[in-house]
């Protein structure tokens, strides 16, 4: 786990924290069975940078929930000019949750846009930050 810090992004942090939470709990309510012990799997629409902060807050606040909840979480970040082509937004189908990450200018604005508007259709939990 990458250690934050800033107390501006430890906020960040708790808050990524709380919505993550939020969203692995509706997801284990909604499966048959017990999902708690089992993986959820999570995209997150962005070029990852490991100087960014927010994008190491983002990885610490899922790591965080799943670690409270007792599940393990995947973390997939998904570049942004992948989804430009199609196979890419058909591929988003596998993931339980996406998060449209922090941190532009994207690499491509438009392949951003086309990821966040294929995960509000697939109806898939969302978050934009």
């Amino acid at each position: 786990m990458h250690i934050i810090n800033n107390a501006n992004h430890q906020n960040t942090y708790w808050a990524y924290s709380s919505f993550i939470m939020e969203i692995i709990i509706k997801y284990a309510n909604k499966t048959e069975g017990n999902k708690m012990n089992q993986t959820i799997n999570i995209g997150i629409i962005g070029d990852f940078d490991k100087k960014k902060t927010s994008h190491l807050a983002t990885i610490n606040a899922v790591e965080h929930a799943a670690s409270y909840l007792s599940i393990k979480a995947k973390i997939t970040w998904l570049p942004t000019p992948s989804f430009l082509e199609r196979q890419s937004l058909e591929n988003l189908e596998q993931y339980d949750a996406i998060w449209a990450s922090s941190g532009s200018p994207y690499r491509s604005m438009g392949g951003a846009l086309q990821g966040i508007r294929r995960a509000r259709e697939m109806g898939r939990p969302f978050i934009g930050t």
